[in-house]
């Protein structure tokens, strides 16, 4: 049996792209579920494998581990993943 993934909060305005590209970050981040929740509360988000998309990381949930989705988009592209620009 694998190790757990911690759970990963990406963080990003809304329409920037998180929902289009959510399964491409869900397989890079070896994470097994999408919460999508504009600002997500600590008990909604598992300790242990969710991908959660949210447009700002509110105080109490700065104990789990979060990134910006520009960081994130710029570690697909990295690993030459495919990703879905936005446009508006």
């Amino acid at each position: 049996m694998s190790t757990p993934s911690p759970s990963l909060i990406i963080v990003g305005p809304q329409a920037c792209g998180k929902s289009v590209n959510a399964q491409a970050l869900k397989e890079h981040f070896k994470l097994d579920i999408v919460i999508e929740h504009d600002f997500p509360s600590p008990h909604l988000v598992p300790d242990f494998n969710a991908l959660v998309l949210c447009n700002e990381l509110p105080k109490s949930c700065n104990t789990f581990r979060s990134m910006k989705y520009s960081e994130a988009i710029l570690e697909l592209k990295k690993a030459g993943k495919n990703v879905i620009e936005q446009t508006h």
